[in-house]
């Protein structure tokens, strides 16, 4: 059987890419016609409270949901 990530998230590897791609994306289109409107930015937020906030230990992402950047 091979691995499907759909069904095992690596919130502190691919995670952390996604947040930072998206920290771009709302930067880049902030001053523009285009930019992320408020309660889809709200969504954001509170997904990282609610799935990456509690994997945080002293500033750092628990080992537990690296993924493969562990090693």
């Amino acid at each position: 059987m091979r691995f499907q990530q759909q069904q095992q998230p690596c919130t502190g590897s691919y995670g952390v890419v996604l947040l930072t791609g998206l920290s771009k994306l709302f930067a880049l289109l902030g001053q523009s016609t285009a930019q992320v409107s408020a309660p889809t930015r709200d969504i954001v937020f509170k997904t990282v409270g609610d799935s990456f906030a509690p994997f945080m230990m002293s500033g750092a992402m628990a080992d537990a949901v690296r993924g493969r950047s562990i090693s």
